[in-house]
């Protein structure tokens, strides 16, 4: 099934979240999902609404929803989320956010996209960064660390060393042994840094090396090691 033109897709849109709204009750996750994804900014007071009063699939179907639509802004969810976080915490509005940021820098947009995606939403996205080690979810907290490049070096090198130290000293009490989902993120936590290679991470990939007892935790921090000793020569 083809695509309306640009030109007659919110205009569509528009159409969609006035019926929606007439009739919020009969309206379903997909609904509010197809409108999303035809939508722009001038649409988000609606979205909004139907994103806070919405049952969980409508509000799941929003966030996977955003990244495909061509506007890049975001501000609005993310801001409703992270206050929704500081108000209530809980698994669920940790897995929307998750959920919004996978859609939102999906890698196979391009860095073309995923640059203007975060240039539109920098405030929302710090603020979420800055709340790091409030998240519970480790797939959230890799899903943070994963658009950190896209920030500007005097932002992201304190976010990833923070991140670090956190690891780190999960590391130490738990005797070099994580949870499957920790080890990922820890893995997650090696490739951002090789994506912001800076001899400020010398020492952390090497306590990594240190006090891990996963052997492909291991060899990652020594491989990376090495190539920060290099690039310091």
């Amino acid at each position: 099934m083809s695509r309306a033109p640009a030109s007659q897709a919110v205009p569509a849109a528009l159409a969609m979240a006035c019926a929606l709204l007439l009739c919020p009750r009969a309206a379903g996750a997909a609904e509010w999902g197809r409108l999303v994804e035809a939508s722009d900014r001038s649409l988000d007071p609606a979205i909004l609404e139907a994103f806070e009063t919405g049952d969980y699939d409508t509000r799941l179907s929003i966030c996977e929803a955003m990244g495909r639509r061509s506007d890049p802004l975001a501000a609005g969810l993310l801001a409703a989320l992270l206050a929704e976080f500081s108000q209530r915490g809980g698994y669920r509005g940790e897995h929307l956010l998750r959920v919004l940021l996978e859609s939102l820098f999906d890698p196979r947009l391009g860095p073309a996209v995923l640059r203007d995606r975060y240039e539109a939403n920098t405030e929302q996205l710090l603020a979420a960064e800055l709340r790091w080690d409030a998240f519970a979810d480790p797939q959230l907290k890799a899903a943070l660390l994963r658009i950190l490049p896209l920030f500007d070096q005097a932002s992201s090198l304190p976010l990833l060393m923070a991140a670090g130290k956190n690891l780190i000293d999960a590391l130490e009490k738990r005797d070099g042994l994580l949870p499957q989902a920790e080890t990922g993120l820890l893995l997650d936590f090696l490739a951002t840094v090789e994506e912001l290679p800076h001899s400020e991470f010398l020492d952390p990939c090497l306590d990594v090396a240190r006090l891990s007892r996963e052997k492909i935790v291991i060899d990652r921090a020594r491989t990376l090691a090495r190539k920060l000793r290099a690039g310091m020569r």
